[in-house]
């Protein structure tokens, strides 16, 4: 499991809280301890609006920040993007995803291309190739300006 991602997923709304319990116990399987990841780990489902603060507690307990949503979706695409460029995630999936988070970290003109080219390939079936190469050459150049994770 990818704390990075879970904690810029949650931070941007797109985490399912209902999930957060199975991460909790896993984390506690890890070792990793603290009031806030035992509690959570009982619960048999979360929410955002009942668990919220708890869930937020409880990452704080496994060494994650809270995010506001620029730096989340920065580091979202960033874990992206590196998926892309090692073959994890097919490049249109990728942007896809990216896609999704685009409007909830403030539209940033850096994840435009990824918008574009998810768009163009779901419309165009034909050269779909081609926009999957246009991706993965957005990513990297994506990577060589984005922080260090």
């Amino acid at each position: 499991m990818d704390l990075n991602s879970v904690t810029a997923e949650w931070y941007l709304g797109l985490y399912p809280p209902e999930k957060m319990p199975v991460l909790a116990v896993w984390a506690l399987e890890q070792g990793f301890d603290g009031p806030a990841l035992r509690e959570l780990a009982g619960c048999t489902t979360a929410t955002y609006s009942d668990e919220g603060s708890l869930v937020e507690r409880a990452l704080r307990e496994l060494g994650k920040e809270p995010l506001d949503l620029s730096s989340a979706g920065q580091l979202l695409a960033t874990l992206l993007c590196q998926q892309i460029v090692s073959g994890k995630t097919s490049p249109y999936e990728g942007a896809s995803r990216i896609w999704s988070i685009y409007n909830r970290c403030g539209s940033p003109r850096s994840l435009i291309p990824f918008v574009g080219f998810a768009s163009e390939w779901e419309d165009d079936l034909d050269h779909r190739d081609h926009y999957d190469k246009l991706i993965l050459e957005a990513a990297r150049k994506f990577l060589k300006t984005a922080p260090m994770l």
